[in-house]
């Protein structure tokens, strides 16, 4: 097993403001950073609208609308909800299943590093 002492930071993509006075150009449309360049949808602005007075409280941790929704949806696809996992982004289902599978589904041997905001795992 080697041991990597440095590990560099991400080191995001200019912002369009500094692009446009660098280069002195005035329409630029950033393809980087899992940015939209066309900015949300209309339904996601009224959805937000409609939920912006009840962002003081935590949201439903079981996901039981969402559950109630994709029930409906894969119903005739044949997939149980019990094969889902429900989560705020890649990296809290990465953490589900590594807390609850640490010993059951890595092989020895196998080398990972944990930290706050990101997994590496190298087989």
């Amino acid at each position: 097993m080697s041991i990597k002492t440095t590990i560099h930071n991400y080191q995001p993509g200019k912002s369009i403001e500094s692009v446009m006075i660098k280069y002195g150009i005035k329409n630029v449309i950033k393809l980087a950073s899992n940015e939209n360049p066309i900015g949300p949808s209309v339904k996601a602005i009224d959805a937000a609208k409609k939920k912006i007075l009840s962002i003081n409280r935590y949201p439903d941790s079981k996901s039981s609308n969402l559950k109630l929704a994709l029930k409906k949806f894969l119903s005739m696809r044949h997939i149980d909800l019990d094969n889902l996992i429900i989560g705020n982004g890649s990296n809290e289902i990465l953490e589900f299943i590594f807390y609850l599978n640490s010993n059951k589904c890595y092989p020895k041997g196998m080398d990972w590093i944990h930290s706050r905001r990101l997994y590496f795992i190298k087989i």
